[in-house]
């Protein structure tokens, strides 16, 4: 009987602590927040991206060994991001892309 006591206690108190912090609307201005504009992105050209992910593979030299090529693989992904962020922005390749 005691535990079921308790766990009733703890969930009442949990979720009278989630209403508060719903209700009180501890998040500022909202107003003051939506006025703020907010700041684009630097986009490379789908151009430059592409040619520096093709220097970065191409510069790709590893051991078939576990574990030798994780700093040239992190290179790479990096460089792959970097080639998807410039492919989303351009609008050109259209929603087939």
């Amino acid at each position: 009987m005691g535990r079921y006591r308790w766990g009733r206690a703890v969930a009442g108190v949990a979720l009278a602590a989630a209403v508060v912090g719903t209700v009180s609307g501890c998040g500022g201005d909202a107003k003051a927040d939506a006025a703020k504009p907010k700041p684009k992105p630097k986009v490379v050209s789908v151009a430059k991206a592409r040619a520096g992910f093709e220097d970065t593979v191409g510069g790709v030299d590893c051991q078939p060994e576990r574990g030798a090529c994780w700093e040239q693989m992190q290179d790479v992904m990096k460089s792959a991001r970097t080639l998807r962020k410039a492919m989303n922005a351009d609008k050109r390749g259209g929603p087939g892309f």
